[in-house]
C-alpha cells in the first residue's frame, strides 16, 4: 500500500487458496483488495532423465476426467516415462522444473475477495478470467517430454486440477 513491491512465501495449495489464507489469518479484505497484484503458486516435478527417458502410451481411463481433458489437447504429443539408466541413478528423473498458477487480481476478483467468497468460488473466477492452472501447466510440461504425466499427477494437488 505504500508502493513498495513485496514478495512473500505463504503456504496455501493453490493460487485461489492463497487469497483465501490471508483472509483466514486476518488480514482485512479492503487490505487485500488494495495491496494485492498476484499470486504465483508452484510445485517442484522431477524431469525426466534425456538419456533414457521412454515413450509410454497413455490409458486416459486411469486418468482423474480433468488431465483426460487436458491431454486430448496434445493430441500429436509423444508422452514419455521414466525408465532408469547410469546417469540418473536407475530413478529415471534428473533435476526439477516447477508447474505454475499464475493468478492476477482483477476487479471480479476484488468484489468476491469483498464480499468473503470461499477458496472455491476465487477459483472458479479466476478459472473464468484465465487462469492456467497447475495441473494444465505441468500436463503442457509433460507434452513437452520434460516430465511425465504420473509424476504431475502425483504432485500437483487435486485442488488445483480445475
Amino acid at each position: 500500500m505504500t508502493g513498495h513491491l513485496v514478495l512473500t512465501t505463504l503456504h496455501a495449495q493453490t493460487s485461489p487458496a492463497g487469497v483465501r489464507r490471508m483472509l483466514d489469518i486476518g488480514v482485512a479484505p479492503f487490505m487485500v483488495n488494495a495491496a494485492l497484484a498476484g499470486i504465483i503458486s508452484q510445485m517442484l516435478l522431477r524431469r525426466l532423465c534425456p538419456e533414457c527417458r521412454q515413450p509410454v502410451t497413455i490409458d486416459e481411463s486411469s486418468l482423474p476426467a480433468e488431465a483426460s481433458e487436458i491431454i486430448r489437447r496434445y493430441s500429436s504429443a509423444t508422452w514419455y516415462g521414466p525408465k532408469g539408466c547410469s546417469e540418473c541413478s536407475q530413478t529415471g528423473y534428473r533435476g526439477r522444473t516447477a508447474a505454475h498458477e499464475v493468478l492476477v487480481i482483477d476487479d471480479r476478483l476484488r468484489q468476491a475477495i469483498a464480499a468473503d467468497s470461499t477458496a472455491s468460488q476465487l477459483r472458479q473466477i479466476a478459472l473464468q478470467i484465465g487462469m492456467k492452472t497447475m495441473l494444465e501447466d505441468g500436463l503442457a510440461k509433460a507434452a513437452q517430454g520434460i516430465t511425465s504425466i504420473s509424476e504431475v499427477l502425483r504432485v500437483v494437488p487435486p485442488e488445483a486440477h480445475g
